[in-house]
Formats: structure tokens, sequence, C-alpha cells
């Protein structure tokens, strides 16, 4: 019993890279669409900052993306969004969304080796979608402390990366980027108004797909 579910499950692997293989692929070309995003939730444990709370904090954040591949090959224009939410002592909402272009680069009839470990996914002969990209996003930002008026802040983050969007069947993608991200955020008014600047590498791992009209 346990040979015929082997032998099956190998059949199946390689029905699904050869299906691929036969699959009229769209991705990337005009016309086309990628929808992406990932997200991320963590449990901060209590610490003794002076705004800080005792009992620990949550923050979860979401990156959605939206492409649209208008008239050349590879070349994606849309919107980069950003949303999360910190709670602590104090409580922060932030929004943030701007414009993102992106190329990919796809060879007309060329195909790259799969990994070892998304050779079950992608089969012997997945495409691979090697790609950089940058984006500029508007960011806005509220905070709430206890009885006090919240405040409210602006500023801008962009980033640029270079990453890989490995097609996982026909149509689903796991986009991998690294790359580099600055930012400036500026809080209050006249002589109140103070501006924190950051900057950091970033790697960054999402899950999406690739939608186009199949001919």
């Amino acid at each position: 019993m346990l040979r015929l579910l082997s032998i099956c499950l190998v059949v199946s692997v390689l029905t699904v890279g050869v299906a691929q293989g036969q699959v009229n692929n769209g991705a990337a070309m005009p016309g086309s669409w990628m929808v992406s995003g990932s997200a991320s939730m963590a449990y901060n444990l209590p610490s003794s900052g002076e705004t800080d709370s005792e009992d620990g904090s949550i923050s979860i954040s979401l990156y959605p993306r939206v492409l649209y591949f208008p008239f050349m090959p590879g070349l994606g224009l849309g919107i980069d969004g950003n949303l999360g939410w910190y709670s602590n002592a104090y409580k922060t909402t932030s929004i943030g969304i701007g414009p993102r272009a992106a190329y990919y680069f796809r060879l007309d009839n060329r195909r790259y080796p799969a990994a070892c470990c998304l050779t079950p996914f992608v089969g012997p002969d997945g495409w691979w979608l090697p790609y950089v990209g940058a984006s500029f996003l508007y960011l806005m930002e509220s905070t709430k402390y206890g009885e006090y008026d919240p405040t409210t802040s602006n500023g801008w983050r962009f980033r640029v990366g270079l990453g890989v969007s490995p097609l996982i069947g026909t149509r689903g993608t796991m986009p991998v980027e690294l790359g580099f991200q600055t930012g400036s955020l500026t809080t209050g008014s006249g002589e109140h108004q103070y501006t924190s600047k950051s900057s950091k590498i970033y790697l960054e791992v999402g899950f999406g797909a690739f939608l186009w009209k199949q001919e």
C-alpha cells in the first residue's frame, strides 16, 4: 500500500511539471496582472520603557501589492500599500500607499532551473521570473496615548530591491525580495515638530498570483 501511494505521489508531481510546461504562460506579459502581498504579526515581550506596558504588546502589518503590465513584456506598474497596527500603553495605526514600478526578466521561450525545494511545486522546468522593483509610499500615522489627544504623523518611504517570483503551479507565485529601504516621519507642528529618519536592509517573502486571460 505504501509503495502504491509513493508511486501515485511521484506520478502526480511529474504530471504537474508536464502540465505546467504545456501551459501558455502569460505571466508578466502585456495585459496581465500580479496581485500579491505579505503579512506579519508579532507579540512583543514586556519592557520597562517609559511609554511601554508591563503586559507586552501586539503588532500587525499588511503589505498588499498590485501590478499591471500594460504594453511591454516584463514591465509592471501599480501600487504598493502598507497597513499597520500597534498596541501597547499607546496605540498606533499607520497607512501607506504609493506608486510602484518593477521589471521582470522574462525572455521568450526560456526556462529557468527550478530549485530543489520548489521542484515538487513548479516542476523541473519552472519559471523563475527574477525582477528589480522600486516604490515610493506616502505615510500617515496616528498615535493615541492614554487620555491625551491623538498625535498625527506624515512622511514617506522609498524602497528598491532585487527579487525572484517563481510560478507555483500555473499562476501562483512566492516573491522573495532583498532590498534597501529609507524613510522619514514628521510629528507635531511648530516648535513641537520633530522628524525621525530611518534606513534598513530588508528580506521579504510574500504570496500572490499572476492573472491573465487564457487563450
